[in-house]
């Protein structure tokens, strides 16, 4: 983690117009609060690890983000840092294996309805567990998937 730090952009629907925020290395019970607020009334909250290279100048590495409607939202974890990885992005999935039963529209897209999480403490502890340790660990790790392996639709 030398040299590493977190940036955070969120933005939720609670009022009409607000602005989103953009914050350098926050606290995390503020992330707690942004991402419960998104959770909420809908909206986002993005995680990235940044490596200042210079004073004015950061490099963005891994990545996790939360998109939201209230009560429910979408988590993709990137690690990608290089261009071209895009084959590394996943996406949470419910750890059940119910079968597939429709879809739901997140930022004009249809999504698999078990890639939609419905509880915040599964929002807290993921964001969390990458708070801490700038990265996933292998229980979080777990609940994703690769957007190339999807389970299936039978």
């Amino acid at each position: 983690m030398m040299n590493e730090i977190i940036l955070m952009s969120a933005v939720d629907r609670e009022v009409a117009g607000q602005m989103g925020i953009y914050v350098k290395s926050p606290v995390w019970s503020h992330v707690e609060d942004r991402l419960r607020r998104a959770f909420t009334f809908g909206g986002g909250v993005q995680l990235e690890i940044g490596y200042p290279e210079t004073d004015s100048r950061i490099r963005l590495g891994l990545s996790m983000t939360m998109n939201a409607h209230p009560g429910n939202c979408r988590i993709v974890y990137s690690p990608v840092e290089e261009l071209g990885e895009k084959s590394r992005i996943h996406e949470w999935w419910q750890s059940n294996d119910l079968p597939f039963s429709g879809t739901m529209v997140f930022n004009d897209h249809p999504f698999d309805n078990r890639t939609v999480c419905y509880s915040f403490d599964t929002v807290r502890t993921i964001f969390e567990d990458f708070f801490d340790k700038h990265d996933l660990s292998e229980p979080s790790m777990v609940q994703f998937r690769s957007v190339w392996d999807k389970k299936p639709r039978s």
